[in-house]
């Protein structure tokens, strides 16, 4: 596990989604339970800002940085409001504390 978000990797192993629902449809593309789902973090200070998400979006978002322009491409078929079509594609955001990349935060979960 590495740094995201300015969260360490030990700040992100102690944060689970344990004692949440079992999602039912993920927040980014919509598929229901036909795909695994699991809940994804951005601040994992915040424990209520969890997004459901399936395992390809949970792909998505985490090569974002390594894969920008496939990410835009992903995200242009998706809604353009989404809670995830202001996430950064910087790499720096991922060592930046989540407030500087951030500053207004994150939509909150649907």
């Amino acid at each position: 596990m590495n740094f995201y978000n300015g969260f360490s990797p030990r700040e992100r192993r102690a944060w689970n989604g344990v004692g949440r629902p079992v999602p039912q449809r993920c927040s980014v593309c919509g598929c229901g339970p036909e795909r695994p789902l699991a809940y994804h973090a951005e601040d994992y200070r915040d424990r209520d800002s969890v997004y459901a998400i399936c395992a390809r979006c949970h792909h998505a978002i985490h090569i974002r940085f390594r894969r920008p322009d496939h990410w835009r491409r992903y995200t242009a078929a998706l809604d353009p409001a989404g809670w995830f079509q202001s996430l950064s594609v910087d790499p720096e955001a991922l060592h930046r504390p989540f407030d500087e990349t951030y500053p207004e935060g994150l939509p909150p979960p649907p």
